[in-house]
């Protein structure tokens, strides 16, 4: 475990609790907010309810393996080449 606790001391990072989040003034419902990344990003529908709760918590920053995630231009994506 310590080994572990010095990786994650390692990783640039600041984790946050749900009371660090401020919640964006989206009013959307859920369901419309995923259907305009379906659209607007070619995402499946399971991709595109992460970015619509994102969103909805301020998150812009999105560390993922998916490729299809490079066509979110309204996010900051990390991935690798």
């Amino acid at each position: 475990m310590s080994r572990f606790r010095a990786l994650l001391a390692a990783i640039p990072m600041t984790p946050v609790t749900p009371e660090n989040l401020v919640t964006s003034a989206v009013v959307e419902p859920l369901e419309e907010r995923m259907h305009h990344f379906i659209i607007t990003y070619r995402l499946f529908p399971q991709d595109a309810l992460i970015p619509a709760h994102a969103e909805r918590l301020g998150v812009y920053a999105v560390a993922t393996l998916d490729r299809d995630w490079r066509r979110a231009c309204a996010f900051d994506v990390y991935t690798c080449l």
